[in-house]
């Protein structure tokens, strides 16, 4: 049953009934200003939508909800923008500078009417600005020129961020530029929401947080939440110029479809080397699958940062367009050649499952271009798996103190020629299958972490030769000295000691050490 005028009319305190002040919802009648006078009435009480009267409530400019309002919509309420009336910065609810606003959508829809093909009209469903205590649940923005929700500090930016906003079981599908954008904000909690078919303004992102110089980034939370069929990346976080704390993190998304090069799953840029020194940013139990490029976009992290951690991340047949601007690759790593961002590095992946089937090619990719080579990437625990076959792990050779662990076993890989050894080698197994002479293993200087293993499968010469200051310990009788075997069946594992000076050597089977 709808609630009306008379329903209520013997209840205390009942909500302000926006049909009470006019409005109409025939789909045809502009009801903006009804709407608007009994938002006005309804500041510190609640306020009823009930099911319009034809298709939908027609509006022609920003509805603005009061401070210490209660939104009741009932179930198939639909509000529509006018054509050509909504501009850069318009949304159908509009919060600015507000407080204690609690929205109860029940699948209401705001929707707007994808206009505008230029990029600067940006125009929104609900637009949270410079506002506190805001709870939003079950509402749905579809087709606006803009995004579906934003959250951002006010007009004015005074206050530079909203605080206290939730933004439960919604959905936002088929706007132009993001499902969600995340600009400035503290205390911000979006679970079990769905962000899905943005296209036609770049980025056109799932979830784009994207802050400026004087936002907040702060108790950021984001769970339960899938982003699927976005032009753009599914989840897009660009640090940008911020210089505040930063305290972010995702749990339990899925980010799922999509094609292009811009189609990442969960993409991560772009901090800085001045400003913030109070950093958490967690990735936690993600997963990317059928993405149209990379599963994990990794660029330009500083690592005079705290850096960025993540748990537990799957990457499921991603980069199926097999996109190669950073390296053709499940996943990616990529500093530029920037000033502004000139120390890459110190990022932990606990945990890391690439599953395959689009190409024989490597499970991630790290590069530069030319600057400075990324420092202190370690990956514990990559399990990765190739149904079409496999490629040598590609990282650049200028990487330093990256490591990575294997799961269930360590990765084997086989060498039939000299080889010159770096740290992305760190972890594996090297065999010499299929070799006809003698193949030399140079080992890179003793670092601590570092660790190889060898096994001679073809019964030819694997001499594994450390550099000129470092020791095969206890063996050998002096730094540079190599040792090796051919005898089938001999193993070793040479692992860097505590302190980084020499190599600690366990072998089996036959070995042979240089005079």
């Amino acid at each position: 049953m709808s609630l009306t005028r008379a329903t209520f009319s013997l209840i205390d305190s009942a909500p302000v009934n926006i049909k009470d002040y006019g409005a109409i919802g025939d789909g045809v009648t502009d009801d903006t200003s009804a709407i608007n006078s009994a938002l006005s009435a309804a500041a510190g009480k609640s306020i009823l939508f009930p099911a319009q009267s034809g298709s939908f409530y027609l509006v022609s400019d920003d509805l603005i909800i009061q401070s210490n309002t209660v939104v009741y919509m009932e179930p198939g309420v639909v509000i529509k923008t006018a054509p050509n009336t909504f501009g850069t910065g318009e949304a159908i609810f509009k919060m600015d500078e507000k407080n204690n606003i609690t929205i109860y959508g029940n699948g209401a829809v705001l929707q707007g009417l994808r206009e505008g093909v230029h990029p600067n009209l940006i125009s929104f469903g609900v637009s949270i600005t410079g506002s506190t205590n805001i709870r939003v649940y079950g509402l749905k923005c579809i087709d606006h020129s803009g995004d579906g929700f934003v959250v951002q500090g006010a007009d004015d930016n005074t206050p530079a961020f909203s605080q206290g906003v939730w933004l439960i079981d919604c959905v936002a599908q088929n706007n132009m530029r993001q499902g969600l954008s995340i600009v400035s904000a503290k205390d911000l909690w979006v679970d079990n929401c769905r962000f899905s078919d943005t296209n036609g303004k770049e980025p056109s992102a799932g979830i784009d947080i994207e802050p400026e110089s004087i936002s907040a980034l702060y108790g950021i939370k984001i769970t339960n939440c899938i982003a699927d069929g976005n032009e753009g990346g599914g989840f897009m976080i660009d640090f940008n110029t911020i210089t505040a704390d930063v305290d972010i993190e995702f749990q339990n998304c899925l980010a799922v479809g999509g094609t292009g090069a811009d189609a990442t799953g969960f993409e991560i840029s772009n901090t800085r080397t001045t400003g913030t020194t109070g950093w958490r940013f967690a990735l936690n139990d993600c997963v990317a699958e059928n993405t149209g490029s990379y599963g994990l976009f990794i660029r330009n992290i500083n690592k005079t940062f705290n850096g960025i951690t993540i748990n537990n991340f799957q990457a499921i047949k991603t980069n199926i367009e097999q996109i190669s601007v950073y390296g053709n690759a499940p996943i990616a790593f990529y500093s530029s050649n920037n000033p502004v961002h000139p120390n890459p590095g110190n990022i932990r992946i606990n945990g890391l499952r690439i599953f395959d089937s689009v190409a024989a090619r490597t499970p991630y990719y790290i590069s530069v271009n030319s600057g400075n080579a990324w420092d202190n990437v370690v990956i514990n625990n990559l399990e990765w798996v190739n149904t079409v076959g496999t490629a040598v792990p590609y990282a650049d050779d200028g990487i330093t103190n990256t490591y990575i662990s294997w799961t269930p076993t360590p990765f084997r890989v086989t060498r039939t020629s000299d080889t010159t050894l770096t740290a992305r080698w760190s972890g594996w197994i090297i065999d010499n299958t299929g070799d006809t002479g003698l193949m030399t293993i140079t080992l890179p200087a003793v670092a601590p972490g570092l660790s190889f293993s060898f096994e001679v499968v073809a019964a030819q010469l694997i001499r594994i030769d450390p550099n000129a200051a470092d020791r095969l310990w206890p063996f050998g009788g002096a730094d540079g000295k190599y040792m090796e075997s051919n005898t089938v069946g001999s193993t070793a594992t040479v692992k860097a000691n505590a302190a980084g000076t020499d190599w600690v050597v366990e072998r089996f089977g036959t070995w042979v050490d240089e005079p």
